[in-house]
């Protein structure tokens, strides 16, 4: 399945920079890279999630096993950077603890840029929700202003969230229903909250800067 840009709500500025950094260099292969063909590019995606590419530090068993996975990741990713392999390989990866990331992993050739993922903004949360709204049967009346403006610090997962919770509590109110009114959404949004938290943004905020 191949899933565009266009299936992303809002986000335009994070869009263009992921389109400057990766696709020009899929795209132009021969522009921003060793003169492979275009045709063999592949991008491997990784996710940084949970306790296999720590930090080492520390004693115990554990952290023997971690700093194992760990060399073994180096040792792949410099074979990708300095190897003789002809496909052009472009590593992506993702994480919501950047701080429990080794450094190792941040050295130039290996993670050459750090691209910081905000939570949506008001005009994204927007774009969301009606995205949501062209596979949900939104009522025609639905004020979708005042419902994003009780969305601050929401994630793209916490408005997919909010959606269905808002369906369950239509079909709760009247199993006959066919459209998700607004008080539907009120009621939802009395109960709801933010995955977020303001530290958590923080963190991830001063974690880009330190990083840039």
């Amino acid at each position: 399945m191949t899933v565009g840009f266009e299936a992303i709500g809002g986000m335009d500025g994070l869009k263009r920079k992921l389109e400057a950094s990766i696709l020009a260099g899929l795209k132009h292969a021969e522009v921003f890279a060793p003169p492979w063909p275009q045709s063999a590019a592949r991008v491997c995606c990784y996710s940084l999630v949970g306790r296999r590419t720590v930090s080492t530090g520390g004693g115990g068993g554990g952290g023997q096993v971690q700093l194992r996975i760990l060399s073994t990741l180096l040792t792949e990713m410099d074979g990708i950077v300095g190897g003789t392999n002809e496909k052009h390989i472009l590593v992506v990866a993702a994480t919501n603890r950047p701080e429990m990331i080794d450094d190792a992993l941040m050295r130039p050739g290996r993670f050459d840029k750090l691209i910081h993922v905000p939570a949506p903004d008001l005009r994204s949360r927007m774009a969301l929700m009606e995205l949501h709204g062209k596979r949900m049967p939104f009522d025609e009346n639905l004020d979708l202003e005042t419902i994003v403006r009780h969305t601050e610090g929401y994630s793209g997962a916490d408005i997919c969230n909010l959606c269905n919770e808002a369906a369950i509590q239509t079909f709760q109110r009247d199993p006959e229903a066919t459209k998700i009114e607004m008080q539907d959404f009120e009621k939802v949004l009395y109960k709801l909250k933010s995955s977020l938290t303001q530290s958590q943004i923080s963190a991830y905020y001063k974690f880009a800067q330190r990083s840039q």
